[in-house]
């Protein structure tokens, strides 16, 4: 291990100062700024990892936009909630799953080897004559064309 190697606590200094940036940046608050000249006279190692923090913040602009811990739903789904949307949810299933079996095209794949012919009776009803050494792909749908 190197000496420019980070050690666990400072990991934990720059997450700790990665998420003093960010507070800082969302909110004016009084408290939170007391809070945080705590933190950094806790230890001469903090002011430091969050001036390199905020450096990063600012090279990237886009990250002022996302939040560090995204708020949780004011209302959670309880167990009773499922157990009435079960249902709905099962049969928008099988409905999607039927109307794709119905719609999926019948792919087939149709080849002779060197030296044989073959006559093959498609789907529909038509015939295709195979020439040897050839291979033809044909696809379906039950919607009329």
């Amino acid at each position: 291990m190197s000496k420019s190697d980070p050690t666990a606590s400072d990991i934990a200094r720059l997450q700790d100062a990665s998420e003093w940036v960010q507070r800082l940046n969302e909110s004016n608050a009084q408290a939170l700024a007391e809070k945080w000249t705590q933190w950094c006279r806790s230890d001469p190692r903090n002011l430091p990892a969050f001036e390199q923090m905020q450096r990063l913040w600012d090279a990237f602009p886009d990250a002022r936009d996302t939040t560090l811990h995204p708020p949780r739903p004011a209302t959670r789904f309880n167990r009773r909630t499922g157990l009435i949307a079960w249902p709905q949810v099962s049969y928008v299933l099988v409905s999607m799953t039927g109307w794709l079996a119905m719609r999926y095209p019948d792919v087939q794949v149709l080849d002779t080897p060197v030296g044989e012919q073959r006559r093959i009776t498609l789907a529909d009803g038509s015939h295709l004559d195979l020439a040897p050494d050839s291979r033809v792909s044909t696809r379906f749908t039950s919607a009329a064309t």
